[in-house]
């Protein structure tokens, strides 16, 4: 790296020679802030000599004045085959619709970036109504991206770290007794989510394993379900022969009312197969409609709001169905790690930290055992 002093507008500033992102030549001018006077020069030069240095040291690129929306763009694209499909749906629709149209609006590079640029932005996504979990996902992203234009000396720093972040919100979760459990069940007796429902409750399944969960896991010689499959949708249908993480893929026991069901179910859909022959999608999965198509998740979903609105049931999504599984189980004195097994969470941590409601009245009631051993001593 080589570099010099020009003498502009009667004072001293540094020149280096320095490569874009490309490999290109760029020069890089820098106002030393001396006047051309006596006694100045010596000065520039240990500037120069320091900022060459620095620049050696660290070995940052200059960016060719790419918009930062720009190379969040890019940024996205070159981890296309690095990432689940549906993820980076996610990060596409993040970068696209909110964080490139903001930034290139206000010709905002990846080098002049600051911790106030990117401040403002989060103060926007709150004004704008946005939550202060849905702000740190757009945060996450841009810290990604520019931590990675760091690892490729485009910039000295990752200033996304110096930005304050909104504290995530608890969110509520809510759930079902067991009388509102045994009433569910009745009313979506008979209706297209009714298997959804049963592997929601008997074993806290995700929808996306629900959806993705096929004959050949179900072994009824051993009464065991294995989740293995998965089937989520983002802007296309995603169908991976794999779980959420490698805690998700699980063994299930299949509880003998569960396990009557599914035998039940299986003679139904094989009577359907031969009703509607040809025109019937045999593709191996359980929860299907009648002409063998499979469920999808998103319409899952909105079909048991549907049902629980119009039967005047107490307000949960079908996620909840999984809480309430889990609930259940702690209520009646189930250990917290076997739960966090049942249900595949990755950390026990995890499984503390959402049924925290159900652990604090256990406490209650062991608070209330020793006060009842203490009045009597």
């Amino acid at each position: 790296m080589t570099g010099s002093l020009q003498k502009r507008y009667s004072r001293y500033y540094v020149v280096l020679n320095l490569k874009d992102e490309y490999g290109k030549r760029k020069q890089k001018v820098i106002n030393t802030g001396l006047e051309f006077k006596q006694g100045n020069k010596r000065r520039a030069e240990k500037m120069l000599r320091d900022l060459l240095k620095k620049y050696e040291d660290t070995q940052i690129t200059i960016c060719n004045n790419i918009l930062f929306g720009d190379y969040m763009i890019e940024w996205l694209k070159s981890r296309e085959g690095e990432i689940e499909t549906s993820t980076y749906q996610g990060y596409w629709h993040i970068i696209n619709h909110h964080i490139a149209p903001y930034f290139n609006q206000r010709k905002i590079t990846l080098q002049d970036i600051t911790a106030s640029d990117i401040q403002k932005y989060y103060r926007k996504l709150s004004d704008d109504g946005l939550s202060a979990n849905t702000i740190r996902r757009h945060h996450a992203n841009i810290r990604k991206a520019i931590n990675d234009a760091m690892k490729n000396n485009i910039v000295a720093c990752n200033i996304a770290d110096r930005v304050t972040l909104p504290k995530a919100n608890y969110k509520r979760i809510n759930y079902y007794s067991e009388e509102m459990i045994e009433k569910l069940l009745e009313i979506v007796k008979g209706t297209e989510i009714e298997t959804c429902v049963y592997l929601g409750v008997f074993c806290g399944l995700r929808r996306s394993e629900v959806c993705g969960l096929r004959w050949k896991d179900v072994d009824f010689d051993n009464s065991t379900i294995t989740i293995c499959n998965t089937i989520t949708r983002g802007n296309t249908l995603i169908e991976k022969e794999r779980t959420k993480t490698l805690s998700s893929y699980r063994t299930m026991p299949l509880e003998n009312e569960l396990r009557e069901f599914m035998l039940n179910l299986k003679e139904i859909q094989k009577q359907d197969k031969e009703l509607f022959g040809s025109e019937y999608a045999d593709n191996g999965y359980v929860c299907v409609w009648q002409d063998g198509r499979s469920l999808l998740p998103e319409y899952v979903s909105h079909r048991f709001k549907e049902i629980i609105q119009k039967n005047n049931m107490p307000d949960i999504t079908f996620h909840g169905l999984r809480h309430t599984c889990a609930t259940l189980l702690l209520s009646k004195g189930y250990d917290i790690k076997l739960i966090q097994e049942y249900l595949g969470h990755s950390s026990v941590v995890t499984t503390g930290n959402i049924y925290a409601h159900v652990q604090f009245s256990s406490k209650v009631a062991m608070g209330a055992s020793l006060a009842s051993i203490i009045s009597k001593v």
